[in-house]
């Protein structure tokens, strides 16, 4: 009896493992993170502080860098976020002005925002980076 409980056993294992070989990862794989056409443009946040001694910020926002670049957008935020639907592989570079007392702080952030190409399940796949700019203070 223990000897034919012991194949059974033996039987029920071996078929687990066959049945857990064939699972495809790929059957249910949700690709909501990623887009199967590459992107014309995404949203670009800015992140702002939102200082107790004035109203509102002024951002300068670039396609390109500061020194050199073309000034797309200019405007005075009282939030502590901004967002834009951008251009992809280009790079932007961002400005933020704040006042404490008689002096002005800028504070600077840029990069390239940008497509990368990844293989899911063998389909290709596209997601965004450099979508986010720190403009807030540091201190």
């Amino acid at each position: 009896m223990n000897q034919d409980l012991g194949k059974y056993l033996v039987i029920l294992l071996m078929g687990f493992l066959l049945w857990s070989c064939n699972l495809d990862p790929c059957s249910d794989y949700d690709f909501e993170d990623c887009s199967l056409d590459e992107p014309v443009d995404a949203l670009f946040v800015l992140k702002l502080t939102k200082p107790e001694n004035q109203d509102s910020v002024l951002v300068l926002t670039y396609k390109g860098k500061i020194d050199d670049g073309e000034l797309i957008d200019s405007f005075y935020s009282y939030l502590t976020k901004e967002s834009y639907y951008l251009e992809v592989n280009q790079y932007y570079s961002a400005v933020a002005e704040y006042y404490k007392g008689d002096d002005t702080i800028r504070v600077v952030d840029g990069q390239e925002l940008r497509t990368v190409k990844t293989t899911k399940c063998e389909e290709t796949c596209w997601k965004i980076k450099g979508d986010e700019l720190d403009l807030r203070l540091k201190f």
